[in-house]
């Protein structure tokens, strides 16, 4: 018994050291790859510091001169508005611009939208062409004009403009769809009319608001070229004006 004994008390030993063994070199290969792991993470960091840091250097250098001039001035105005709160304010007026011509023709039983969507097809394409349309439309462009002469801005000018037209694609809302042939495939659901009005507002709105953001940028340039020319004038009215006065206190002096 006794050499049975002591042989599995050596293999017993021998598979404790081997165990204790296999622990410290698994502890040794987890601590070295751990520290150059984490010696890799921070050289990684410092890395991407000194590249942010440099990118926001040059990216200060770069905006520090005329473009950043540019982005803040012209730019700014061309997107923005010259006024913050005016843009502001177009912008919150949109939604009453689009509710307008929507509850207009809703509780018009002689209006809806089959019949707005025949006109505009008819007038587009030339076989039925609706007064009524080129009026809307010369309305819209004339609103975005205002918009752009007295604040520029071609985003809220956009968002004016392409309201009243969301408006009245949104009312396709219940609605029934049918071919040409005339049969019926269903009702317009809120999500498809919401989509319709969307593209509506794009593909239409925004031409026109192009357009009338073009004329009235164009005539309030044209008005500020005027006023600056007429102000010499008028300064040197002002001017010859005092000489007058001036001359005639001295006749009247001697």
């Amino acid at each position: 018994m006794r050499p049975q004994w002591s042989s599995f008390r050596s293999v017993l030993r021998k598979a404790v050291w081997t165990v204790i063994f296999s622990l410290a070199w698994i502890a040794d290969i987890g601590t070295s790859t751990c520290a150059v792991f984490w010696q890799s993470i921070r050289r990684l960091t410092h890395r991407v510091h000194i590249l942010m840091t440099t990118g926001q250097r040059r990216m200060g250098e770069l905006f520090s001169g005329p473009i950043r001039e540019f982005v803040l001035g012209p730019l700014r105005v061309s997107l923005f508005g010259r006024r913050t709160d005016v843009s502001l304010l177009t912008v919150l007026l949109s939604p009453v611009l689009a509710l307008a011509p929507a509850w207009w023709i809703a509780v018009s039983p002689s209006i809806g939208y089959r019949r707005i969507a025949a006109l505009v097809q008819g007038t587009w394409v030339g076989t039925n062409p609706s007064l009524a349309v080129f009026v809307t439309v010369g309305v819209l462009i004339t609103l975005g004009a205002i918009s752009a002469a007295v604040n520029s801005g071609i985003i809220p000018t956009t968002f004016l403009v392409s309201a009243p037209i969301f408006g009245v694609g949104a009312t396709r809302y219940g609605t029934t769809l049918s071919y040409s042939g005339g049969a019926e495939v269903g009702v317009v659901s809120l999500p498809s009319a919401i989509g319709t009005a969307i593209f509506f507002a794009v593909s239409i709105g925004i031409p026109l608001a192009a357009v009338g953001f073009l004329l009235g940028s164009l005539s309030s340039r044209i008005i500020r070229v005027f006023q600056s020319h007429s102000a010499p004038t008028s300064s040197a009215e002002s001017t010859w004006g005092a000489l007058r006065v001036q001359t005639r206190s001295l006749a009247a002096c001697q």
